[in-house]
């Protein structure tokens, strides 16, 4: 009954929304499968709902890429991706009328300056323009920012083999057993969830993953401590149980004279100088109460092999007494390539020292500032003009971390720091001193190339975005408006008030005036349509923009003399404030607000394409690896648009489709 179910939805529901919306915009984005090497793309509208005058996004439609309506046969390209994009909005009625604009990731087939999939799709929707996924930008940013620092590389390859240690490893667990070692340190915490950051580097996901590393640092610190000493012999007594040494590597020094057995016999030969020789334990023997030369018992038998191939049995108590006593002499070895052997040891120190410890806490701070900026980007009817201030709110607020003021967590690292003693939450820090020097530097370079890459990355390609910024109220003159609203313009008699006057009533006449102009004029063709749809009046592209220069002048001197409260302007967000307009005036500015509404569409992530992959993998499962795509997409399109209730004539008409889509007949009588 799902295909029933998602053709009431769609037909009865989103189709009709759209239709009496008027305008929509469409974003975009592929998943490949591997098995079958086919592509999958999800397509989701941004309409205003006519309704309640906000900006919703939904699931349209999930279509299949066809190698074959490419332009060679064998790949996806530019013309097979439009094709199935054609497939999936043709569900909609005069789509080409209709479309405002499309959002898509950066790749070149979605870009192309001759080939993309933007390109073609101008040929038949002409005022198309395109934009880039936020989140995609903001990734790539971050990326730019740091791929020249050295110590953010170490800091990435520290989180790398925490999470292979503790988040995947079935030797090491999760860490369960570190919350004992932070009540040892007094630290009183519980070990949170290891997070990787491995793949695709959402801002959210490293946010995640550096708050996870910060949290257990202490534990993990401490934990491989312990692990690189008892690899190497330490807290091995005769009162350890035989099965502790098996599997245990050990560092066994042989004085001179020390015989040499091969295969578990003596060869006769002894050593001729002392040498020190790293052995694995391989099994116990076998016990016994043989009384040695220097009255001590034997006890167990161990058989130890070495790297040549030598092996010897050693009772524990010899065992024990061959251990080289000076441990961190032995940790600290390096082989032919200058690695340290011991990989514990290595951790270990890495985890100590200063300056990877404080560059994570301060890149956790830039993180936060980061993920809000991600989730606002990720956010269902994001507008333009919030994305753009709360970037230059991100890049102030990144400035102040380098140069005036520390983080929260950077705060906190350093409250907990003793410099006396050169310990954060018991622990030795390694290079204190080099240390602060490396981060302040480190501080400086990563917040400015942060924002130069925030910048440089958002800066807006097409002039046209820029001119959509002219209705974010945030930008507006309004202490101007109030100026000219309390008699600053006409009601001083004075030289001075009259030049004043003057200059504020030059500036708001001015005001938006050219940025109107222009996306009247790439939007004339659309706005056309739209006026031939509801009357035959002659009506032609310099009568379209006086309609708007005129709206758009009335609407100015309404917001100055009061008429739309500037405290209502003020009070609200970008959305809430245009929504409102869009809702009460719509009358009064017909044509500016047909303006605003095109750039209220405008597309500013695929965050719900994304979850759309999400659904597609919830329900395909590889239980149900056969189901056609079809099937699928019918199931998200019940998933994703289905209300909680449907009213008594939305049931008719869903038993009547079902009814009609089997040739043979239903039984009906249940529900009747």
């Amino acid at each position: 009954m799902s295909k029933s179910n998602a053709l009431l939805l769609h037909d009865l529901r989103q189709a009709r929304r759209l239709e009496r919306a008027n305008a929509f915009s469409v974003i975009g984005d592929g998943s490949e499968e591997g098995k079958n090497d086919s592509e999958d793309e999800v397509l989701c509208v941004i309409y205003e709902d006519p309704d309640t005058f906000e900006v919703n996004v939904e699931f349209l439609s999930l279509e299949v890429v066809d190698r074959a309506e490419s332009v060679d046969g064998q790949k996806h390209d530019a013309k097979a991706l439009l094709a199935a994009w054609r497939r999936g909005l043709s569900r909609v009625k005069g789509w080409e009328k209709n479309v405002v604009d499309v959002g898509l990731d950066g790749a070149s087939v979605n870009f192309g300056d001759h080939k993309g999939l933007v390109v073609r799709l101008r040929r038949s929707v002409s005022w198309v323009i395109g934009r880039r996924c936020g989140a995609h930008k903001l990734e790539l940013a971050m990326c730019d920012a740091c791929k020249d620092s050295e110590l953010l590389k170490e800091l990435e390859k520290l989180l790398k083999d925490c999470y292979k240690r503790y988040g995947t490893s079935k030797q090491y667990g999760s860490l369960k057993d570190a919350s004992l070692l932070y009540e040892a340190l007094d630290v009183g915490l519980v070990v949170h969830k290891w997070v990787g950051v491995h793949g695709i580097r959402w801002v959210a996901s490293v946010f995640r993953c550096l708050k996870a590393f910060n949290h257990n640092a202490v534990a993990a610190a401490v934990d491989t401590h312990r692990w690189a000493l008892q690899s190497a012999g330490a807290g091995y007594s005769l009162a350890s149980s035989p099965e502790s040494f098996v599997g245990k590597k050990f560092h066994l020094r042989f004085e001179a004279g020390t015989a040499i057995f091969k295969k578990g016999r003596d060869t006769g030969r002894k050593r001729a100088i002392a040498v020190t020789a790293v052995g694995e334990v391989t099994e116990v023997i076998g016990v016994n109460s043989e009384e040695l030369d220097d009255g001590e018992f034997s006890g167990e038998f161990y058989s130890c092999v070495f790297k040549d191939g030598d092996d010897v049995e050693l009772t524990k108590g010899e065992l024990c007494r061959n251990l080289d006593t000076d441990h961190y002499a032995v940790l600290s070895e390096e082989n032919d390539e200058g690695e340290m052997v011991n990989r514990h040891y290595e951790l270990h120190l890495r985890l100590t020292s200063y300056s990877i410890l404080a560059a994570s806490h301060f890149m956790l701070d830039v993180h936060r500032q980061m993920k809000s900026l991600s989730e606002l980007m990720q956010k269902n009817g994001a507008a333009l003009a919030d994305v753009n201030s709360a970037i230059a709110k991100t890049i102030v607020k990144v400035r102040d971390l380098g140069r005036t003021s520390d983080g929260p967590n950077l705060r906190k690292f350093l409250q907990q720091f003793d410099a006396e003693d050169g310990t954060w939450l018991g622990l030795v820090l390694r290079d204190v001193e080099s240390g602060k020097g490396d981060v302040d530097e480190f501080r400086e370079e990563m917040t400015e190339g942060i924002c130069d890459a925030l910048v440089e990355r958002f800066e807006e390609v097409d002039p046209l975005y820029r001119d959509m910024l002219v209705i974010d109220t945030s930008a507006w003159p309004l202490e101007a408006m109030q100026r000219k609203k309390g008699g600053v313009v006409g009601g001083e008699s004075n030289d001075e008030g009259d030049e004043e006057g003057g200059e504020v009533a030059s500036f708001l006449a001015s005001f938006g005036v050219e940025e109107l102009r222009r996306l009247t004029g790439h939007y004339s063709e659309f706005l056309l349509n739209k006026r031939a749809e509801g009357s035959d009046d002659p009506f032609d592209a310099a009568s379209l923009e006086l309609c708007v220069l005129q709206d758009w002048e009335c609407f100015k001197a309404d917001l100055a003399r009061g008429d739309i409260g500037i405290e209502k302007v003020k009070s609200c967000t970008h959305s809430e404030f245009w929504g409102f307009m869009r809702n009460h005036y719509q009358e009064r500015y017909p044509w500016l607000l047909w303006i605003v509404l095109i750039i209220r569409l405008v597309p500013i992530g695929s965050a719900e394409c994304e979850r759309m992959f999400s659904l597609m993998n919830r329900l395909k499962t590889d239980l149900r690896n056969r189901m056609k795509n079809s099937t699928l997409n019918d199931l998200m399109t019940v998933n994703r648009l289905a209300p909680e209730t449907l009213s008594e004539d939305e049931l008719d008409e869903l038993i009547e489709f079902w009814e009609a889509e089997c040739k043979t007949g239903r039984y009906t009588s249940y529900f009747k």
